[in-house]
This record gives C-alpha cells, sequence and structure tokens, in this order.
C-alpha cells in the first residue's frame, strides 16, 4: 500500500495480510495484489482485467451535527450527508434514534408524553464506518438544554358584574 509491500500468508486457500491502516490517508487506497513463484513467474490478481488494483476506502471523519431546534415535545437538527442514524439522549434516558428527512440533511424526533421539566438533549451522528462523535472528545456533539416554562394560571371572579371569569397560563 503505498508504494510498500506486505507479505501474504497462505492457509489452505486464503490468503491475508495484516496493513497498518492507520498510516493510510483518509479516502480510497489503491491495492496491487502480485505473487511470483519461484520460477520468475508473475501474476496479478483482480476482479477486473483492465486494472491490475483493488480499491478500499479509509473513512475516520465523523458526521457534523447539530441541534437547530428544542421543544419540550419535538426536536430537530441537521446533520452530515454521510450520516447513517441520529442517536439523541434526553435528560438521563437512553438513546433514541431520530428520523433523518428524506433530504439526508435534517433530522427530528418526537419526545411523548412532552417534557415538563427543564432537560439537557445531547444529540450525535454515525456514519457508514462507524465513525461517531462524543462529548468528550468532539466538539461535533450537540448538546443543548430545553427549557419549559412553568405555568402560572390565575382565574378572577369579578364580584360586581357576575360570573366573569379570566386567567393566563
Amino acid at each position: 500500500t503505498n508504494g510498500s509491500s506486505s507479505t501474504i500468508t497462505r492457509t489452505d486457500d486464503v490468503f491475508s495480510t495484516t496493513v497498518d491502516t492507520s498510516i493510510l490517508p483518509e479516502g480510497p487506497v489503491y491495492v496491487t495484489l502480485r505473487g511470483t513463484d519461484g520460477a520468475g513467474n508473475t501474476r496479478y490478481w483482480n476482479n477486473n482485467a483492465k486494472n491490475r488494483q483493488h480499491v478500499f476506502y479509509v473513512d475516520r471523519t465523523a458526521p457534523a451535527i447539530a441541534i437547530t431546534s428544542a421543544t419540550p415535545s419535538l426536536i430537530t437538527g441537521t446533520v452530515g450527508a454521510d450520516a447513517e442514524k441520529v442517536l439523541v439522549r434526553v435528560g438521563d434516558q437512553p438513546e433514541q434514534e431520530a428520523t433523518i428527512g428524506e433530504d439526508g440533511k435534517t433530522w427530528t424526533l418526537a419526545i411523548s408524553p412532552a417534557l415538563t421539566a427543564s432537560t439537557t438533549v445531547t444529540a450525535r451522528a454515525v456514519d457508514a464506518a462507524n465513525n461517531t462523535n462524543s462529548a468528550s472528545t468532539n466538539p461535533k456533539w450537540a448538546t443543548r438544554t430545553i427549557s419549559v416554562p412553568t405555568n402560572t394560571n390565575t382565574i378572577t371572579r369579578d364580584t360586581n358584574n357576575g360570573p366573569l371569569v379570566s386567567g393566563n397560563g
């Protein structure tokens, strides 16, 4: 890989090698499989006769995520297009999987029953390579506190004009 060679071992009809992927750049990595026998004969292995290289992709980047709106009954946000799922934790409850919109860039999570007290919400995105963000290691972790207004209902009776009831709340 990247101009280097690796020793391949064979067990029955299975060939294998170990590659340190931490030294590889993100993106496509092209690998050529070539074998040479004791007589100096060389053979290339590939599924495509025109191109002797195999390709695989290195992905270490977690998708971006943000909480854009949080109410007592609905949390919404945006997410990088490479996200496969969005996981949301409301308070100390287990994570719930949010719904990613058809555009692949937005997500929503309905909360039922609606929250009755101020609560911290955290969201994280996970991509196909299982890259995820965490509160302690990645600033892409989205955190927001949902403030729930307190209801103050006041009922007043007007004794001069009969049974009039008014209030707010």
